[in-house]
């Protein structure tokens, strides 16, 4: 309920808002009685001069450019509101065939084929095993996802950041062909090597990133979903939740 006297919030930013951003700066403006005649907006007032905007189009452009530059001071990780968070957008990364001239042999559980449509991509969990290639946290995580045989593969890589990328870009060889695919990049050394660039996992983890491969059968679009590799959640089990939640994200991506 509004107090007897106070300054009404502007419609528009209660709109777009929606009490999720309330400014510390006080409102300049002039105060109008409820039952005031309200005036006639200036798109409706005949001619206007050259290069004058309406004046509700004006205050808008005002607000969104000044929640631009906020987005902005607050770095790649966005702003983070009660409500949800604003990222900051960003041009996806793009690879050409021609432009790939290193590979490396990757390690392929399961093959991947015109089905698939998941690519789980990291390091070799420690509790994997050949002799029982079902009965690791990993593959736990893609039975609870509820995936169908044939729907997904997982691709293991190599420590050493060269050879990562080399086999980043066999994997990326592999999609040649396929309209779209999702990568679930498992752990640091996973998704910086597909980003091109160090980023702490607590920041990207769970958010969309994009890479357009451009292949000799057209283009794929790569999504790729960070998420915790599955070792750092046998040695932390309170981040089984977080990491349960980004599968679900991908999971929503595939509904």
């Amino acid at each position: 309920m509004r107090r007897k006297g106070s300054f009404p919030f502007p419609s528009y930013a209660e709109a777009l808002f929606s009490q999720v951003l309330v400014s510390r700066k006080p409102i300049q403006g002039v105060w109008e009685h409820p039952k005031a005649p309200k005036k006639v907006p200036l798109v409706t007032q005949g001619p206007q001069v050259a290069g004058e905007q309406p004046l509700e189009v004006s205050e808008r452009k005002q607000v969104l450019q000044s929640l631009g530059r906020f987005v902005d001071e607050q770095g790649d990780g966005g702003a983070q509101f009660p409500g949800g968070s604003i990222q900051k957008s960003a041009d996806a990364q793009r690879l050409k065939k021609k432009d790939i001239v290193d590979t490396h042999p990757i390690e392929v559980v399961e093959p991947i084929t015109e089905d698939c449509q998941i690519i789980f991509f990291g390091e070799r969990p420690k509790d994997f095993s050949e002799e029982n290639p079902t009965g690791d946290l990993l593959s736990k995580m893609i039975q609870a996802m509820k995936l169908k045989e044939g729907g997904y593969g997982r691709v293991f890589i190599e420590k050493d950041n060269e050879l990562a990328k080399a086999q980043w870009h066999e994997t990326v060889l592999k999609c040649d062909g396929l309209e779209k695919m999702i990568v679930v990049s498992l752990g640091a050394l996973a998704t910086n090597t597909i980003m091109g660039k160090r980023e702490r996992l607590s920041k990207v983890h769970g958010k969309e990133f994009q890479v357009l491969f451009e292949g000799e059968k057209g283009e794929c679009v790569l999504q790729v979903f960070p998420v915790f590799h599955p070792d750092i959640l046998q040695i932390n089990p309170n981040m089984k939740r977080s990491a349960w939640l980004d599968l679900q994200k991908v999971m929503e991506k595939l509904a």
